[in-house]
C-alpha cells in the first residue's frame, strides 16, 4: 500500500513540474520610442512596432537576436512591400539594416516557441 501511495505522490509532483511546461515565460520587456525587447521562454506571439523616417533622413536599425531553441522571424514592410526580412533568424552578431526612404515602416516580429531574446533599436 505504501508504494501505492509513493508512486501516487510521484505522480502528482511530476505532473505539477510538466504542467508549467511549453508556457511562455517573460522575464524583461522594453518598449520605448526607439527600441523594443524580450528576454524570454517559448514566446509565441507576433508584434509590430512603427518606425518613422523624416524626409532627407536616415534611419539604421540593429537588430541583436539569441536563439536557444525554437523560431523567431523578423521583417520591416513599408507601403505593403518588404523592406527586409530574416526567417528563423539565428543567435547573430548585431546586424543593421539602413532605412533611407522617407515614410512609415512597420517592423514585425514573429515567435515560433521561441526561447532567447531580441533587442532591436533604431536612431
Amino acid at each position: 500500500m505504501k508504494s501505492i501511495m509513493k508512486q501516487a505522490v510521484v505522480a502528482f509532483v511530476l505532473l505539477l513540474a510538466l504542467s508549467g511546461c511549453g508556457q511562455a515565460t517573460i522575464t524583461s520587456e522594453v518598449n520605448e520610442d526607439n527600441a523594443i525587447g524580450k528576454v524570454y521562454q517559448n514566446l509565441s506571439e507576433s508584434e509590430e512596432k512603427s518606425i518613422t523616417v523624416g524626409e532627407g533622413e536616415s534611419m539604421t536599425v540593429i537588430f541583436e537576436i539569441v536563439t536557444d531553441g525554437g523560431a523567431i522571424d523578423v521583417s520591416l514592410v513599408k507601403d505593403g512591400d518588404t523592406y527586409y526580412t530574416g526567417n528563423d533568424v539565428p543567435t547573430n552578431d548585431a546586424f543593421t539594416v539602413t532605412l533611407d526612404e522617407p515614410g512609415e515602416y512597420m517592423l514585425k516580429i514573429n515567435t515560433s516557441n521561441h526561447s532567447g531574446s531580441y533587442d532591436i533599436r533604431w536612431s
